[in-house]
Order: C-alpha cells, then structure tokens, then sequence
C-alpha cells in the first residue's frame, strides 16, 4: 500500500514541478549619458559705444600724442550713460532666460578703421556654452539683447552701440 501511494504521488509531484512559474522580466534602464555637461567658463569680450566728434576733438586737444595711440578713460557719449564701469551685461540663452551676469570694466578710448569708441571690457564668469545663441545685453532693457553665436561667445563678443 505503501508503493501504491508513492506512485501516486510522484505523478502529482511532477505535475507540480511542471506548473508554469511566474515569468520574471525586467525593464531594460536607461542607458547613462556618455557625453558629459560641459564645464562652466569665463567669457571675456568689449562693449564699444561710438564716440562723438567732440570727444575725439577732446581727445586731440588734450594731448600732443597720436590719439591712435593713447589710451585715456572714456565715458560713453550722450544716451549711453548708463553704459558704464560697473555696468551689468547680461547673458541670455534661446528662451531669454539669463544665464549668467557679469560687469563692464573701466572704458578706454580705442580705434576700428576711422571710428573711435569708447570701449568697456568685460567677463561674465560661471557660463555654460551649450546653446547655440546667446543674447547680450546692457544698460537700458528697450535696446534689447544682440544675438551671439556659442562660437563668438568663446573667440570672445563685441557689442558695439551707436
């Protein structure tokens, strides 16, 4: 009696070690991102804002040197005002969002071709240059920004006024 319940059973066993198993499957993860953030960075460039006549006649009467090759401090022509040492200038991305700030050097006068400029340095330090344009900006918001491509903002922008 005892073979007969045995028999019974291992058929019964088999059965159960047949049945089906719940089907474990996992989710595939999203692969990490092999390209890395680039880095935050300085960007240094100049703010030019057009002299006027009269401040070149300034420039020459006060002293007998070449004005080309003088360098004096400037303060920008009427309506520029605002465009000043400590000035902030702004940097935006496609959206309009800022991205990072930074502020205008002492001006000094310098020459392109026949125009004279009264030219602000800057830096705008902790920017990111992922984007492809940036907007720049400075003094009175009605000028708007102007727009700078990732590679102007690395060889380093000029923003001229005026």
């Amino acid at each position: 009696m005892r073979r007969a319940a045995t028999l019974l059973l291992l058929p019964l066993l088999a059965l159960g070690g047949c049945a089906a198993e719940p089907e474990l499957t996992v989710a595939p993860t999203a692969a990490a991102s092999t390209t890395p953030s680039p880095a935050a960075r300085s960007v240094s460039g100049f703010v030019n804002v057009a002299a006027t006549s009269e401040q070149f006649a300034m420039l020459n009467a006060a002293t007998d040197l070449d004005p080309v090759n003088a360098s004096y401090d400037c303060v920008s022509a009427e309506g520029y005002a605002d465009v000043a040492e400590g000035a902030q200038i702004t940097a935006t991305n496609a959206s309009g969002d800022v991205v990072a700030i930074g502020t205008l050097g002492a001006g000094q006068y310098e020459f392109e071709s026949d125009k004279m400029f009264c030219q602000f340095p800057f830096t705008i330090a902790d920017i990111v240059l992922d984007e492809k344009l940036y907007g720049l900006s400075v003094g009175n918001v009605f000028r708007g920004d102007v727009q700078f491509s990732e590679k102007d903002m690395r060889v380093g922008p000029r923003l001229y006024l005026g």
